[in-house]
């Protein structure tokens, strides 16, 4: 149920649903409550979910452990 709601909301974006379906049971782990408006701000155009650990936060932004750049305010 709740994977169908996810894969709902992700609206055939396959590689953003393969990033936010866990790889564990419903309830294993603490669970994000989410009316619908965190998956929806994951799909605007100014919006980028990356899911690689972060080597160091600089001032203008992160820098991933591949060295890719992401400006943030």
């Amino acid at each position: 149920m709740f994977t169908d709601w996810i894969a709902e909301l992700c609206e055939g974006d396959t590689e953003l649903f393969r990033k936010v379906v866990p790889k564990y049971p419903v309830g294993a782990k603490r669970i994000l409550l989410d009316n619908g408006n965190w998956m929806r701000a994951l799909r605007r155009d100014n919006v980028h979910l990356v899911d690689e650990p972060v080597r160091e936060i600089t001032e203008t932004g992160v820098v991933t452990e591949s060295g890719t750049a992401y400006d943030a305010d």
